[in-house]
């Protein structure tokens, strides 16, 4: 009879420490998050490591940010592996797909970044508004995997075809009124595209608001490697000072 009498405590303890372990987990994750957005790379590797160790190595979603922060820190194959395991995990995640298709485009894998982006494109609602730029994309990476998109023999980087002049913000005010730059990133596709852009140094709301805005609408040529188009990652600093006159 005894025996009957311990198996509700032996279940109450399994389930506290199951509890227990998810709340490790959700907590490390989170931890993790507020890492990535401050750029500490290292230290949000550890808590996304930390949140996966806690969950048995099932957790979908802390694979997919933990292969964002390979991602930013450039440590492209540790980022497609963690991409692929989420995508495993969460076959129907949309994101997590994009970010495979653009990690392959570093290669270039256009196949693997076509089978990627076809994913994405799946996963999407047919009512999301990102639906038509995908398809339009999917188009564009089919050629590349066929082998009819090519950008020439030459390897060569980024090429801007235009530096718009930062404009200051006219509602910013201060005595003296603010001057400095802003540090901006993004990834120039090897499709023609800008992926990521953000602000690694900022200024202000409305200075980043201004150097984003400038930083995707930007022109330019794709990076070029063994005479295949690849993306490349660029950072681009945005001067901001008042002139009067």
């Amino acid at each position: 009879m005894t025996r009957w009498f311990l198996l509700p405590a032996l279940l109450a303890l399994i389930f506290c420490m199951a509890a227990t372990r998810q709340d490790v987990a959700v907590k490390a994750l989170e931890q993790g998050k507020e890492k990535l957005k401050a750029l500490d790379y290292d230290g949000a590797i550890a808590k996304f490591n930390e949140a996966i160790e806690a969950r048995g190595g099932n957790f979908a979603e802390a694979h997919q940010q933990l292969g964002l922060a390979y991602f930013y820190s450039d440590k492209l194959t540790d980022a497609a592996s963690e991409f692929d395991t989420a995508a495993q995990q969460d076959p129907s995640n949309a994101s997590v797909q994009r970010y495979i298709a653009e990690v392959a485009l570093f290669e270039p894998d256009y196949q693997k970044a076509l089978n990627a982006y076809e994913a994405y494109l799946d996963a999407l609602s047919p009512w999301a508004p990102e639906r038509a730029a995908a398809l339009r994309r999917v188009s564009k990476l089919r050629m590349m995997a066929l082998g009819t998109y090519e950008a020439g023999l030459r390897d060569a980087d980024v090429q801007f075809l235009s530096r718009p002049k930062p404009h200051y913000p006219e509602n910013v005010k201060g005595n003296p009124l603010p001057a400095g730059d802003v540090i901006v990133e993004a990834i120039f596709t090897a499709d023609g595209e800008v992926f990521e852009p953000r602000v690694i140094k900022s200024l202000g709301k409305e200075f980043d608001d201004d150097a984003l805005k400038l930083l995707t609408g930007m022109h330019f040529t794709t990076a070029v490697k063994g005479g295949k188009p690849v993306s490349q990652k660029q950072k681009l600093k945005m001067h901001y000072q008042k002139v009067f006159g």
